[in-house]
């Protein structure tokens, strides 16, 4: 059991060195993740956050998001025309 979990954090930290070196996005940056669009506040080696339009924070493990789709956004695309794309 504690070697499966370590496996895991370990590898969650192996996708969020990758996020941080490959650098698919950046702070500020408007992406849709898991169907939780938003701006990226952070990047750590094991989550990344993105703020969503109703201010609360969405906390994705770095695996999920360099196993899924990333949509960037355009910087001057506002939030309504990213809704209207979908």
């Amino acid at each position: 059991v504690i070697g499966f979990a370590s496996q895991q954090v370990i590898g969650q930290a192996l996708a969020g060195l990758f996020v941080l070196l490959s650098r698919p996005f950046t702070i500020k940056d408007h992406v849709g993740v898991q169907g939780e669009d938003g701006t990226v506040e952070e990047i750590t080696t094991l989550f990344t956050y993105i703020k969503k339009a109703d201010n609360t924070m969405a906390i994705l493990p770095n695996n999920m998001v360099m196993g899924s789709k990333v949509y960037l956004y355009p910087k001057q695309q506002t939030q309504g025309a990213q809704q209207g794309q979908k």
